[in-house]
């Protein structure tokens, strides 16, 4: 069996790794693997048509310097696809690049041989291709948030793919009711097995008792990185003396350099981490988190550790999204339970000073700080906590009965 596999940031990087080891433990027969991904599938033995990072890139204007690029690694894929003709394609999240090649799929022979001879015609390095349509199944893993902004993705998604594994209990109802068959699994972060505590995470880097542990997480994108991680650490400084903070940075290995030399003039004790277990323990080690919008989230409050939320993108992106997204909360659990739990600092309030302000007040209030960690795990439980069978599990036992019809 041939399974190709696109993930393009690094939380579908850590989805489609668990997927991978689920699929090689379920499946009565071999299989081969192919296709996009990063560090966490690569150790499952997967090769990447090439780097994760040239596709991981999010905002309306922030895409247009690599447009170009994209584009040409959109072509790269559907080459790819055609050439190793695999029983199904799993694109995982990153629906501005995932849609664009699932629709080359769809479309028919003359479309496919125009644009394809087209684009290796201009690669003169390449060898002739005899083109194929593509017959195997096409899923996508973790639904657009359709619930968020334009409900009208559901029916391009029906039209593109044979299925969806879905990861949000609300989810399903959104595509069932176009014809998208729809598998909810819950949410794969929930899986994730953390240290007791973070007394040995402190005692390997020295840290005292009298300082006070800041998970500092500006995201995995360059673009994001450059954007807030200036913001998060002034906000770090402006903190009230007596914290004596000390600041941890998880991050990935090939980003770990670039963040050391942004902090290294800091007058904030920082230390960069690029191991999971490092990563897992220094959440448990935090008293709070200065934490980018998006799944990050998930991975400390699953560690109880509460947070500060802060986002903000390009203005142009920014007025574009304002327009288009109809929902309160940007974090998934103040979404889940209707309250903003977790405070979120978003666009002009994403600043230094609230953010100091903010997390002040949780360090200072252990009441509001225990409150925000129980209805954190509370929220986790309606995806998946918990429960017997986990979210890749079910994930790769949708996948295998999906190729098996």
């Amino acid at each position: 069996m041939k399974i190709y596999i696109i993930a393009g940031e690094a939380s579908g990087d850590i989805y489609g790794a668990k997927l991978i080891e689920q699929l090689k433990t379920m499946s009565p027969e071999p299989i081969e693997f192919y296709g996009i991904g990063g560090d966490k599938m690569k150790e499952m033995g997967f090769s990447s048509l090439f780097d994760m990072s040239e596709i991981s890139i999010m905002g309306f204007a922030e895409i247009l310097p690599h447009l170009g690029n994209v584009l040409d690694r959109i072509d790269d894929t559907v080459e790819d696809i055609y050439s190793k003709q695999p029983d199904i394609v799993i694109t995982i999240d990153s629906p501005g690049f995932c849609t664009r090649v699932a629709k080359r799929l769809r479309s028919g022979q003359d479309f496919l041989e125009k644009t394809l001879k087209k684009f290796l015609s201009k690669k003169k390095d390449r060898q002739p291709v005899d083109f194929q349509l593509f017959n195997g199944k096409l899923v996508h893993y973790v639904a657009p948030t359709v619930w968020a902004y334009k409900p009208q993705r559901a029916e391009k998604f029906a039209r593109l793919y044979d299925h969806l594994l879905v990861i949000l209990p609300f989810e399903p109802p959104y595509f069932k009711t176009v014809g998208l068959p729809c598998t909810y699994i819950g949410h794969p972060i929930v899986e994730t097995q953390y240290p007791a505590s973070g007394d040995a995470f402190k005692q390997k880097y020295n840290i005292t008792d009298e300082q006070t542990v800041i998970s500092l997480m500006p995201g995995s994108r360059r673009g994001e990185i450059q954007r807030l991680l200036p913001i998060f650490m002034e906000g770090v400084k402006l903190l009230t003396m007596a914290k004596n903070p000390v600041v941890v940075i998880p991050t990935i290995p090939t980003l770990k350099d670039e963040l050391e030399q942004m902090v290294a003039s800091s007058s904030v004790k920082t230390i960069v981490v690029d191991s999971d277990e490092d990563k897992l323990a220094s959440y448990k080690a935090a008293s709070v988190g200065i934490i980018k919008s998006g799944t990050g989230s998930l991975e400390v409050a699953l560690a109880g550790c509460p947070m500060v939320i802060g986002y903000k993108v390009n203005y142009i992106s920014y007025r574009i999204i304002k327009k288009l997204v109809k929902i309160k909360y940007a974090n998934l659990i103040n979404l889940i339970l209707d309250e903003e739990v977790i405070p979120e600092l978003l666009q002009q309030y994403c600043t230094a000073y609230l953010i100091a302000q903010a997390t002040d007040k949780l360090i200072d209030d252990y009441k509001l700080r225990d409150l925000q960690v129980v209805r954190g795990l509370e929220a986790l439980k309606s995806m998946g906590l918990g429960e017997a069978e986990n979210p890749s599990q079910r994930a790769a036992k949708a996948v295998l009965n999906i190729m098996a019809k």
